[in-house]
């Protein structure tokens, strides 16, 4: 199952990516497994449930105006397993316009994340799926000649082979891969493309929203 993207403006749902919506309303969203509310008090809760062999399991996600969540999961016959806390503002920041994503697949294993909508514009604008709050300067793993998978990376730093062109089992097939090494970048993305699709990740350790160069 793919991930919802919930699209919120001024405390209520206005539109979705569409993936398995059952219903949509200003207040209340059910699709892809979860059920979402936004409360009187401005708490965003969202419920996943499901029926396995050894019982229900149920995932839930509530989302502060002040920007903190909690991410918790409750198994049968134990008690609740908090998985994640954070905030996804600055200190001092509140919950008024942002997309909500929400994956699909087994209960246990599920993710959310809130994204404002100054960052997910930027993420449209450069075609990046996700980020990663990462030294760039590293080996990455590229792979060409294949119609099924292919990997690539751009910088602004410096790319050096690290490792010749070899031969490696990929989903099945060999591929043809090599290992690049950065050197003085601020930023790289890793795009890799499949045959169901494409993503890119990019790796920084600075402002995603201030780097400068980026591809589009």
């Amino acid at each position: 199952m793919g991930t919802l993207r919930l699209k919120i403006v001024d405390g209520t749902f206005v539109g979705s990516n569409g993936v398995y919506v059952t219903l949509i309303e200003p207040k209340l969203v059910v699709a892809n497994g979860w059920r979402c509310q936004i409360l009187a008090n401005g708490i965003i809760r969202c419920d996943a449930i499901c029926e396995y062999s050894d019982g229900k399991h149920k995932l839930r996600y509530k989302l502060w105006p002040d920007g903190k969540y909690k991410l918790s999961l409750k198994l049968p016959d134990s008690p609740r397993i908090l998985l994640r806390q954070g905030n996804v503002l600055p200190k001092g920041g509140v919950i008024s316009c942002g997309v909500l994503g929400l994956s699909g697949g087994n209960i246990d294993s599920r993710y959310v994340y809130f994204r404002n909508l100054e960052f997910q514009n930027f993420l449209e604008k450069h075609n990046i799926s996700a980020v990663k709050h990462e030294d760039p300067n590293k080996c990455y793993k590229v792979s060409k000649k294949n119609k099924k998978y292919q990997s690539y990376i751009c910088t602004d730093g410096e790319i050096e082979v690290s490792m010749m062109e070899t031969w490696e089992r990929i989903l099945s097939v060999y591929e043809s891969t090599s290992m690049l090494k950065v050197k003085k970048a601020t930023w790289v993305i890793h795009t890799y493309i499949l045959k169901s699709g494409s993503f890119s990740v990019l790796y920084t350790l600075e402002n995603p929203l201030l780097l400068k160069g980026l591809p589009e």
